[in-house]
C-alpha cells in the first residue's frame, strides 16, 4: 500500500498515511477520512506533493509523488561508477546517489531502451 504524506494547517506536523490505491486519496485529510481516526473535529491536514524527507542514512531525499522529474533507483548505479560518459551514454543527469534523473514518461522510455532494461508496466 503506498504511503502518502500530509501536513496538518493548524501545527504543520507531517503525518503519514496508508491508502490501498490512489483513488482513495483525499487532497484533505479531516476527521471523517482520517483512516487512524486520529484527527479531531475542525482539524485539517493536506497532502503534500513534494517535499523533502530523511531516508534511512540521514540524508535528505527528494520525495516526489506522481510528479516528473523522477529518480529512479531501479536504474542506480554505485556513486563511484558515475561520470561523464555514462551520464552521456545513458542520457541522462544522474544525482549524488547515482539514481537517474528522468524528465518525462518519454525521457524515462528512451532511457530504459539504452540502458537495454524492460519495465514490465508497458515502457518499452
Amino acid at each position: 500500500m503506498p504511503l502518502y504524506e500530509f501536513r496538518r494547517d493548524d501545527t504543520g506536523e507531517v503525518i503519514e498515511r496508508f491508502f490501498k490505491t490512489w483513488r482513495n486519496v483525499p487532497r484533505v485529510l479531516t476527521s471523517r477520512n482520517d483512516p487512524k481516526k486520529e484527527l479531531t473535529r475542525g482539524v485539517r491536514a493536506t497532502r503534500i506533493l513534494s517535499g523533502t524527507r530523511k531516508d534511512r542514512y540521514g540524508r535528505g531525499r527528494q520525495v516526489l509523488y506522481g510528479k516528473w522529474p523522477i529518480h529512479s533507483q531501479a536504474l542506480a548505479y554505485h556513486p563511484s561508477q558515475v561520470n561523464r560518459k555514462l551520464k552521456e551514454h545513458i542520457g541522462a543527469d544522474i544525482d549524488a546517489d547515482g539514481c537517474p534523473i528522468l524528465e518525462n514518461p518519454q525521457h524515462r522510455r528512451k532511457v530504459l531502451r539504452r540502458v537495454g532494461a524492460v519495465d514490465r508496466s508497458g515502457f518499452d
